[in-house]
């Protein structure tokens, strides 16, 4: 049971800081200073998940 909690908690801090992360992202994509690659390794996303933010961020 213990390790069952445990692992719910550790899901729940990389849910966590995953959004952070593509909170960033957008407000670097916006900035529009850094290459897609430059964010993609700052934020620790993959590429295409910057080219789907970029075109939600930049396209609204």
């Amino acid at each position: 049971m213990c390790k069952a909690i445990y692992d719910i908690r550790e899901d729940a801090k990389l849910e966590g800081t995953h959004d952070a992360n593509i909170e960033v992202a957008k407000k670097l994509l916006i900035l529009e200073k850094l290459s897609f690659e430059e964010i993609s390794s700052i934020c620790s996303l993959s590429l295409e998940e910057i080219n789907k933010l970029a075109k939600e961020t930049l396209n609204q």
